[in-house]
């Protein structure tokens, strides 16, 4: 953003090894006139001031999946300046967000699939553990077909377990 400043008429402020310039006034139609204007830049206007369109969500997964990987609580502007380190571009919160939960969904996968996995785990848990017993917890409501789940109770010889998952 280039400060103007606006005397009757006005010209932006600009480095003096640049020939950068715009010059214009605003007559009494709310038109503004634009009197001079050199295109060229001379100057650094800084490379990580903006977002850049380019810059997409598989872009940002791709710089933040080890450091996910490491610690799944890395925070928003630990992973803004991540991108920044690699690509030289700030990125808005809201595509770092976004970015960061993609990040989470393909490291630790995501919420349906981890549902679909739970009978296979418990399972599996039952074959390996002798004497283990499993109690599912399913709760019928009007006006639903099938049963919401509730929860699974597991207990083994060597521990007690209990899984504790809010059906929708």
């Amino acid at each position: 953003m280039i400060p103007l400043e606006k005397i009757g008429d006005w010209s932006g402020e600009k480095n003096q090894d640049c020939q950068w310039m715009l010059c214009g006034k605003e007559p009494d139609d709310k038109m503004w006139i634009i009197s001079k204007f050199y295109p060229k830049h001379a100057c650094d206007v800084g490379e990580c001031a903006h977002d850049h369109f380019n810059l997409d969500i598989d872009m940002i997964v791709n710089v933040l999946v080890d450091d996910i990987a490491q610690s799944p609580r890395f925070k928003i502007k630990d992973c803004i300046t991540a991108v920044l380190k690699v690509y030289r571009k700030i990125i808005s919160r809201r595509k770092t967000y976004l970015g960061r939960r993609r990040t989470h969904e393909i490291v630790y996968g995501n919420w349906d699939n981890s549902f679909k996995t739970l009978p296979r785990y418990v399972t599996a848990l039952q074959h390996f553990n002798a004497g283990t017993v499993i109690e599912w917890k399913l709760k019928s409501k009007h006006g639903v077909t099938g049963n919401i789940f509730q929860f699974v109770f597991c207990h083994s010889n060597h521990a007690l377990m209990v899984l504790l998952i809010v059906g929708q």
